[in-house]
């Protein structure tokens, strides 16, 4: 246990349903793209067997009921070569019955020491489709360097999602 995110321990085999459960919320929150289910325990695998070729890293919060979670995943960004990884978080979610929580900060300060004990750079983003959204950037600035924003536009012929109006 570590005295900046005390909650938060690395996800086991057991945590599998309440992981995938909570990357289906946060899907339907802020997804953009379809969900491919398969995609989320590839990365959820990964971390579980300790894959020293593909690392990856999923915190949890919660025993019976995982209450939020984190993934990390090593690799190398889309510009560079295999010599050059980063630690770049892939989710953090908290469940909506636990949001008045620390949580989120535990969660970050969880990526950030995966950062710290592999020396690779950790690159987050922010990518929200709700009214929390400028929140969860002023809690990320508080804790980490900015560089940066996304943004989104959607062609005429597709779907934009409900969580931005349709």
């Amino acid at each position: 246990m570590n005295e900046d995110y005390p909650d938060v321990r690395l996800a086991t085999e057991s945590d599998r349903g309440g992981v995938l459960d909570l990357c289906r919320m946060l899907h339907e929150e802020n997804g953009i793209f379809p969900l491919k289910i398969e995609r989320v325990e590839d990365v959820l695998d990964r971390a579980i067997r300790h894959d020293t070729a593909n690392p990856a890293f999923v915190g949890v919060i919660g025993d019976k009921q995982i209450k939020g979670c984190v993934a990390i995943a090593i690799h190398s960004f889309w510009y560079t070569d295999s010599e050059t990884p980063c630690c770049d978080e892939l989710w953090n979610f908290v469940h909506p019955d636990h949001r008045r929580s620390d949580y989120a900060k535990q969660q970050i300060r969880f990526a950030m020491d995966v950062s710290e004990v592999w020396g690779l750079p950790l690159m987050i983003g922010v990518l929200s489709l709700d009214k929390r959204t400028e929140a969860k950037v002023r809690l990320y600035e508080r804790l980490l360097r900015k560089a940066g924003a996304y943004f989104v536009h959607f062609p005429a012929s597709y779907a934009v999602p409900k969580a931005m109006g349709g």
